[in-house]
């Protein structure tokens, strides 16, 4: 045993000065000396470290290594459409007023827009401004001339923060009386990106 301890000693400081990317062993011979090699040779016995108390306590964590790039985001969920297709109460818009002629009620997320408006002028009225809104941030906007009946697209897209926002599609009437009807759809997509 004191051949172990006296082994031990020297093989202590010969593995303190070899590099760990040489990945040594530490080996007992039959004379009871222990040496530190790739790996141990016919007869010897290979020393557990831990076994004879060369395997200190485990160190402090280290730092947190810097955070890997993030890939791109997909979109938050499948992609649904909200709509109120099949409306039938036509609106009257008196010259001057605003009405409400279609809506959806949305969940939160980014929304593509797509409405028509459906009007008839009444006397010599021919021009109406639509347009969307919403408590969340909208664009698109449509004026809307007419003779006499007339449909018109509109689309637009919508950002929405909260749950169970509504986006209204509303008609201005601007220079007399209509009667008019809108359909809207509202398309949760992933992002909107402009293409200049």
């Amino acid at each position: 045993m004191k051949h172990i301890h006296a082994g031990l000693l020297g093989v202590i400081a010969l593995v303190t000065a070899v590099s760990s990317a040489e990945a040594l062993v530490l080996c007992v011979n039959a004379s009871g000396s222990v040496v530190a090699l790739d790996k141990c040779k016919a007869g010897m016995t290979q020393l557990d470290p831990a076994a004879v108390g060369l395997v200190g306590p485990a160190g402090p964590q280290g730092p947190t290594g810097v955070a890997g790039a993030q890939g791109p985001t997909g979109p938050a969920g499948s992609s649904n459409a909200y709509t109120n297709y099949g409306a039938t109460d036509w609106q009257r818009i008196a010259n001057g007023t605003t009405q409400t002629v279609s809506s959806v009620t949305i969940p939160a997320g980014t929304y593509t827009l797509a409405a028509t408006v459906s009007g008839i002028a009444r006397g010599d009225a021919r021009f109406m401004s639509c347009y969307f809104i919403s408590a969340g941030t909208v664009k698109g906007h449509a004026a809307l001339i007419s003779y006499d009946d007339f449909k018109q697209p509109l689309i637009g897209e919508a950002t929405i923060s909260t749950d169970n926002t509504s986006v209204f599609l509303r008609c201005t009437a601007l220079d007399g009386d209509f009667d008019a009807i809108g359909e809207l759809i509202a398309t949760r997509v992933g992002a909107i990106t402009p293409s200049l």
